[in-house]
């Protein structure tokens, strides 16, 4: 066999292995059989700014319960959860709900998009309740 077949086959077996380790990463995340991967939870469309490229539409969302989306998310304790929003910090009692979260899901993995333009204090205790 030429050289140039056996680095194919090579570069072929590395690719096969990465994923397969990969794969094996991925699964160890699942406790259970039935879990979602990840669970995307629009916690507001309301924001502490006005951007103007931006598409989020002002306002609360109509009828929304954090606690009982928190609750939600507890029980189906999902590998990986992203908090989005307009602006999650601007939810009421967000702090606590990422407490009760990680106390509950300490190895879900936890995205949380924001702006930044909160209390200092409070971003850096997040950035710790989050993924720290």
């Amino acid at each position: 066999m030429g050289g140039r077949k056996l680095a194919e086959i090579s570069l072929k077996r590395r690719t096969l292995e990465f994923v397969l380790e990969t794969l094996r990463r991925l699964t160890m995340i699942r406790r259970k059989p039935f879990m979602p991967w990840e669970i995307s939870w629009l916690s507001t469309y309301s924001c502490n700014l006005r951007c103007g490229y931006c598409n989020q539409v002002p306002g609360k969302v109509e009828g929304s319960d954090p606690q009982r989306a928190v609750d939600e998310i507890i029980k189906q304790q999902p590998g990986s959860l992203s908090i989005l929003g307009g602006e999650p910090y601007v939810v009421p009692g967000m702090m606590n709900y990422l407490r009760q979260i990680r106390e509950a899901l300490p190895g879900t993995f936890i995205l949380m998009t924001t702006n930044g333009m909160v209390k200092r204090e409070d971003l850096v205790e997040s950035m710790s309740l989050v993924n720290g």
